[in-house]
C-alpha cells in the first residue's frame, strides 16, 4: 500500500507539501544550520522521478 494508491497522486503531493511546510516552520529556529534539511525536503517533494 502506498499513499498514491490510497489518496491518489494529487492528494499525496498536497499532503507531502503540507508536511514539508510544517517541518520548515519547526526547523526555522535553527537558522542556517537547517538549510540542508530544508533543501532535501524540497528536493524530495519537487523531483519528477
Amino acid at each position: 500500500m502506498t499513499y498514491p494508491s490510497l489518496w491518489g497522486i494529487d492528494e499525496s503531493r498536497r499532503q507531502a507539501q503540507q508536511l514539508v511546510q510544517e517541518a520548515k516552520v519547526m526547523l526555522a529556529d535553527y537558522g542556517d544550520k537547517a538549510l540542508p534539511l530544508m533543501a532535501i525536503a524540497d528536493y524530495i517533494t519537487e523531483r519528477k522521478s
